[in-house]
């Protein structure tokens, strides 16, 4: 599958792996065309990578008042992404 992703988004996903020690970035074809990238991935990736952003909310997801905070946005737009 073809994911489009902005800038931002990108970044904060490559965190995501670097912070969980997932290996799963080399097995994704990334290109970029202005400020948007395009992820090609396959089914069982993607789970992987909705996983890894569904622990993160856990954690740092909502605050006291189970707002979703700025990182739990992110990581939801991520969790929708990845959504088969």
């Amino acid at each position: 599958m073809k994911i489009k992703l902005k800038e931002k988004i990108h970044s904060y996903l490559v965190h995501l792996f670097h912070e969980n020690n997932n290996d799963i970035e080399n097995k994704i074809k990334v290109t970029k065309e202005g400020c948007l990238f395009y992820l090609c991935i396959d089914e069982d990736d993607m789970n992987i990578v909705r996983d890894l952003a569904l622990k993160k909310m856990q954690e740092v997801g909502f605050d006291e008042n189970y707002k979703l905070t700025n990182e739990g946005e992110m990581l939801e737009e991520i969790i929708d992404l990845f959504y088969i």
